[in-house]
């Protein structure tokens, strides 16, 4: 990887896997200017899961469509962004863990935001269930 300030070589000071997700933490220490930064490590979500349509259609999946449904819901609380990345977060961790052929439904997905938000905020989770199961 090169440096984020000085755009030279580094080399891998500090390696961590998670043991539970597919993601990994590195420190790295730039080889020219000293300058010590932090990289994650994340499958592309876009290219490793799809969403199952009710029609048949399938599409790639996309954090940021999850993430503003999941905002929407989130707009009453005192940090909805922050809340909703954790959220989102958790949902797409979730989605790893689970997904053994990297296809997810729709209504699988939809009941999977349902129940993170249900275990965070009820009124989220009452918002998102009367705008997501008409």
């Amino acid at each position: 990887m090169i440096c984020i300030y000085c755009g030279q070589g580094t080399k891998t000071t500090i390696t961590r896997s998670s043991p539970t997700t597919p993601k990994t933490w590195r420190r790295h220490k730039c080889l020219s200017c000293s300058a010590v930064f932090t990289s994650r490590e994340l499958p592309d979500i876009a290219l490793s899961i799809s969403v199952s349509q009710k029609n048949g259609q399938i599409s790639p999946f996309s954090t940021d469509k999850l993430l503003i449904s999941v905002f929407k819901s989130l707009t009453h609380r005192k940090h909805p962004v922050e809340d909703a990345r954790g959220i989102t977060s958790t949902i797409v961790e979730t989605i790893y863990t689970t997904q053994k052929n990297g296809i997810i439904n729709m209504g699988s997905l939809r009941d999977l935001a349902s129940e993170t938000l249900k275990r965070f905020d009820h009124a989220s989770y009452v918002h998102y269930n009367a705008h997501h199961y008409k």
